[in-house]
């Protein structure tokens, strides 16, 4: 019996292994593509600029925001930040609490950014 739930329980965690590689993998891809399609819009913008028109401050504001959620979002594609991780002695309610919010937490700072910068 404990033998199974032992084989049980790695099947679990390989599983949530791969799972969590594959989500940094799509993570890495999405970045990847997002920095690719900045680059191809920075390629475009002189002929937009030609034009007269006030696009290319917003591009530039729209570029650095997108390079500070890409900074973030590759951040958290590597090893956890270790000052974030409550005490060891905390229960598991108090850890998952710690944890959830990080990305909200550095998208909100990434937000108030934008906010005051305009």
């Amino acid at each position: 019996m404990i033998e199974e739930n032992q084989r049980t329980l790695l099947d679990a965690v390989r599983h949530l292994s791969a799972t969590t590689d594959a989500l940094g993998a799509t993570m890495r891809s999405s970045v990847d593509a997002l920095g690719e399609a900045m680059s191809l819009t920075q390629a475009q913008l002189p002929a937009a600029a030609d034009n007269g028109d006030a696009g290319p401050y917003k591009f530039t504001e729209l570029q650095g925001a997108v390079e500070g959620l890409t900074a973030v979002l590759k951040g958290l594609t590597t090893a956890p930040d270790i000052a974030e991780q409550p005490p060891i002695g905390a229960d598991f309610t108090a850890r998952l609490r710690a944890q959830e919010p990080r990305l909200a937490r550095e998208l909100r700072k990434l937000l108030q950014e934008i906010e005051t910068a305009r």
